[in-house]
């Protein structure tokens, strides 16, 4: 994968990250755990995870991707299994986390 590429991938993590974000905003906890789509931008931020090289990820071990993508597979293969109070603290605390984490390294390494 290209360095372009990486970047790509990267925005993608941020866009999803801020479409957590909104919907977070615009409803209520238990509204929220119930919607495909919060579930969904989840999923995605594992799967746009996946795909940057393994190598890349070992240069950038501050971020926990071995759990971002372990818990995209987790609600891929076995949805009913990843409890809301999970998906709740992810969305609420880790994504900003994970969103800075990402915007600085695009700052950073462009």
């Amino acid at each position: 994968m290209s360095k372009r590429d990486v970047a790509v991938t990267l925005r993608q993590i941020i866009e999803f990250a801020d479409e957590i974000a909104a919907l977070i905003a615009n409803r209520s906890r238990d509204q929220l755990n119930s919607t495909k789509e919060f579930r969904r931008a989840l999923e995605l931020v594992g799967e746009a995870a996946r795909r940057l090289p393994e190598e890349w990820r070992e240069h950038h071990q501050d971020i926990p991707w071995r759990q971002i993508i372990g818990m995209r597979n987790v609600m891929i293969h076995g949805y009913d299994v990843v409890s809301n109070d999970v998906l709740w603290n992810t969305a609420a605390h880790d994504m900003p986390q994970l969103r800075a984490k990402i915007e600085s390294i695009l700052v950073n390494e462009a």
